[in-house]
């Protein structure tokens, strides 16, 4: 196999690995701080990320690629590769650029549809106590109305914009300062830097699952996180906060049934990973 072919395949091993163990460890921790659960994971993308650097710092890994690579071409006999091996690499190659490039055109008809989105919509004049919050929180983010949307969307670095659906006013008081909260925070922590990244890198890596679990995980501590530091601001009745997400009365009562059931099933999980452990400490005696 060629030697880019082979690297990738190397580092896509290696990243599996990675993700493996880090999420053996963090089970076995058990951190229960959001904020140090999705450090740790944005450290594990990032390790990811800067293995093939940290391999060519290394005095030793180079050598040993040089040589692994040298024998799967040439062979023990020094004769010339595969050309089965070699149509092979080609193949990989190609079938990885054509996931790369149809996932970032699938990224790039995204924006063209959020600036369209941008332009349609109206500039939105909200309560008092949501341009307080907005002031002490994000000050250069915009609000708008967007009849094209039924969820808020909040996106841009330099000039922040978040797009509010037009059924908004029709929630309460402080369901309406909820959801405005929810979305300054995402300005605030810069979330859209963090989004145009994890979607790179999902494009990258395309076809391997261990990155697309290790963003949605990281996608979800930032939720998380964020929740829990509009919780802190506001303290907000349980219809109110899951409205900041869903509009309708009837996809908050759904919600609120998925969330007990997501509980009973988080319990379940926590049981067997109490028993598993036994079972080590168990074996260790």
């Amino acid at each position: 196999m060629q030697p880019v072919p082979l690297a990738l395949v190397s580092y896509s091993a290696q990243i599996l690995v990675v993700v493996c163990v880090a999420a053996l460890a963090s089970a076995l921790c058990r951190l229960s701080s959001p904020a140090v659960r999705l450090a740790y994971w944005r450290g594990i993308g990032a390790l990811c990320i800067l293995l093939p650097l940290l391999a060519r710092a290394s005095a030793e890994l180079p050598q040993v690629s040089i040589a692994f690579g040298t024998s799967a071409l040439t062979g023990v006999a020094g004769e010339p590769a595969s050309p089965v091996l070699t149509t092979l690499g080609t193949s990989v190659l190609w079938i990885w650029a054509a996931g790369a490039l149809t996932r970032s055109g699938w990224l790039v008809i995204g924006a063209v549809r959020l600036r369209r989105l941008r332009r349609r919509s109206v500039a939105a004049t909200l309560d008092a106590d949501i341009g307080s919050l907005r002031a002490a929180l994000a000050p250069r983010a915009d609000f708008r109305w967007s009849p094209a949307l039924t969820q808020p969307v909040t996106f841009g670095v330099r000039r922040p914009v978040i797009l509010l659906p037009r059924a908004l006013p029709d929630l309460s008081a402080d369901a309406r300062y909820a959801v405005a909260c929810h979305e300054l925070l995402h300005v605030a922590r810069r979330d859209w830097i963090w989004i145009v990244v994890e979607e790179q890198v999902r494009a990258l890596f395309w076809f391997h699952p261990g990155v697309w679990w290790l963003i949605d995980m990281i996608i979800l501590l930032s939720g998380e996180f964020r929740d829990s530091d509009g919780r802190k601001i506001q303290d907000w009745a349980p219809s109110d906060f899951a409205q900041a997400n869903h509009l309708s009365q009837e996809q908050v009562a759904q919600l609120q049934r998925d969330v007990e059931r997501l509980q009973h099933e988080l319990m379940d999980v926590h049981e067997r990973i109490d028993f598993h452990e036994r079972l080590l400490q168990q074996g260790r005696q």
